[in-house]
């Protein structure tokens, strides 16, 4: 029965500030993973829409650009969807739906929901966010591109690491902000 109590104490001696912070993470949490891979996943929901979208306003911005001619083709591979890049008829990148950034988006305006601030300020953060989250990914893409096409040696370090790193730094930081502005507004 004692080691019942001593289990129960680390939970108690969490502020309770952060408790409400790590209850509405786990919620937000499970409720978002049950909602994605129960009902929209199968569905492709929203997934097909931000893909498409994504490689549209990629080939956009890289045809403003660029002389050369970007297109896109969706194909279907076992399970998984992905837009194929084309850039004067050559395959540049793959945008899987895993790549579309839903998944970022989600995580960024996640932790706005956790923190109690006044609906106004969660939803202009989260507008903002996304909104920048999404061009950050155009960007990522186009980037991803062009270095395929021009400096293919990098490419993979790129994709794998220097566009993980800036994307997520940028997140935090934003979060960091946030945060700041809650608190010094609570005081």
């Amino acid at each position: 029965m004692n080691k019942l109590f001593s289990l129960a104490k680390p939970y108690t001696s969490i502020p309770e500030p952060v408790r409400r912070f790590l209850i509405r993470a786990l919620i937000i949490f499970v409720c978002w993973k049950l909602l994605y891979n129960v009902i929209l996943l199968p569905h492709r929901i929203p997934d097909s829409q931000l893909t498409t979208l994504t490689a549209k306003t990629t080939s956009l911005f890289f045809n403003t650009i660029h002389t050369s001619k970007a297109t896109f083709k969706q194909v279907h591979y076992d399970r998984d969807y992905m837009t194929i890049f084309f850039i004067d008829g050559h395959r540049a990148i793959g945008i899987a739906d895993r790549c579309n950034a839903l998944e970022l988006m989600v995580l960024y305006v996640g932790f706005l929901f956790c923190i109690p601030y006044s609906i106004k300020k969660q939803l202009a953060y989260a507008i903002v966010g996304v909104a920048v989250i999404f061009m950050l990914n155009i960007l990522r893409c186009y980037v991803l591109a062009w270095l395929i096409l021009h400096h293919s040696s990098v490419a993979d370090i790129a994709h794998k690491f220097i566009f993980t790193i800036v994307i997520y730094s940028l997140i935090f930081l934003t979060w960091v902000k946030y945060s700041r502005n809650y608190f010094s507004n609570e005081d």
